[in-house]
């Protein structure tokens, strides 16, 4: 019995200690957003909506009901380029930080739309689509006018349950991405280049990813030294695996150490495949 209560007395303090108004969480928020901006701003309507897929439109036919609530499908009237305006500055918003309670609904339908409509998903806009839905309940008790300002400890107390919603949420977020990297690193053990560390090597040299002109020449010497090769298509899969455990630890320090390692795995993702908005979509959940 007395176990009992000191893991229910241990369970409420780990829940009210939670912040759900802390200034990483806001980053967090803001990076997402801005990553999808940068997508949005950097990258040509058509080669984001138009693109053919065997012959067939790629972009969405808003026949099914949750298909309906896109914003390209609201606004099938207007042109790609108009629709991806208005996503913008949607997204702007978010950045800003105004009401996130709110704000948060707009991020989440935002992401839906995109990732409902884009052709060639790189993986990193099904990664958006779940984050913003979990960071929806992860800001029920944030009540700020912007997500910059200065949160108090004791301000979540009125919403009672909302509390525990949004750290509950906060852990199937974290949950969910450790599974990413865990699935990741497991799934790559049973194919042949990656256990046997050519996967890099072929890798690079894809058709449709692959290194920046500027950097090929190096990517490719490096890729082509075996013992670098392996180094780097194991050191992958021993880093996804750390990173997944790092996500379910409680200690700061290996919280810590566990993003530093994510930043680095997705900084080599953006040198050696260049999909940086995968990257990207995968750094701020973590």
């Amino acid at each position: 019995m007395q176990g009992a209560m000191r893991i229910i007395s241990s369970l409420n303090n780990d829940i009210w200690s939670f912040n759900p108004q802390s200034r990483i969480i806001a980053v967090a928020r803001s990076g997402l957003a801005l990553s999808q901006v940068l997508t949005l701003l950097l990258t040509p309507a058509p080669y984001l909506y138009s693109v053919p897929i065997l012959g067939q439109p790629s972009t969405g036919q808003c026949t099914r009901a949750l298909e309906n609530v896109s914003l390209f499908c609201i606004a099938s009237e207007l042109s790609d380029e108009v629709v991806q305006v208005l996503m913008i500055i949607g997204l702007i918003v978010v950045i800003s930080g105004f009401l996130p309670r709110f704000t948060s609904i707009l991020h989440l339908w935002l992401s839906y739309s995109f990732a409902h409509t884009v052709a060639l998903p790189d993986g990193g806009d099904t990664v958006l689509v779940f984050t913003t839905f979990f960071l929806v309940f992860v800001s029920l008790p944030d009540n700020r006018l912007w997500h910059w300002s200065q949160g108090h400890s004791r301000s979540t107390a009125r919403f009672g349950a909302w509390q525990g919603i949004s750290w509950a949420a906060h852990w199937a977020l974290r949950i969910q991405v450790a599974y990413i990297y865990l699935h990741s690193a497991l799934a790559k053990l049973s194919v042949e280049n990656w256990s046997e560390g050519s996967a890099l090597y072929y890798i690079v040299r894809g058709e449709f990813f692959g290194t920046a002109n500027f950097l090929q020449s190096f990517v490719f010497f490096l890729t082509s030294v075996p013992i670098v090769a392996l180094t780097l298509s194991w050191g992958t899969m021993i880093m996804e695996g750390v990173i997944a455990g790092t996500l379910l630890s409680r200690r700061p320090i290996v919280q810590t150490a566990g993003f530093v390692a994510c930043v680095l795995l997705h900084v080599g993702i953006i040198m050696f495949i260049g999909i940086w908005s995968f990257a990207l979509a995968m750094v701020f959940p973590s």
